[in-house]
């Protein structure tokens, strides 16, 4: 869906009830927390943020949250810190 919705209309979620677009991604061959609801912040450090889909990790590599610049997602956890167990689109 990231690659298929780039440029328009983009990839989407919610964070702290702003629009958060995913621009880039890459799936990771890891298997998921068993107990993870979709959509959970699975992983975040200050160059990673690895979320749960239906069934598999997605690694988001771009993103832009609602009124902020495009960036590497290194560069946008350096000014929006995310938790583990963020539930994004909630």
């Amino acid at each position: 869906m990231v690659r298929a919705f780039n440029p328009w209309p983009s990839a989407y979620t919610s964070l702290a009830g702003k629009l958060l677009k995913v621009f880039r991604a890459m799936v990771i061959e890891e298997e998921p927390p068993p107990s993870a609801l979709p959509a959970t912040v699975i992983r975040s450090t200050p160059y990673e943020l690895v979320v749960l889909t239906g069934k598999r990790l997605l690694a988001l590599e771009e993103v832009q949250l609602e009124g902020k610049k495009r960036l590497p997602v290194d560069e946008f956890l350096k000014g929006f810190a995310i938790k583990e167990g963020t539930i994004l689109g909630g």
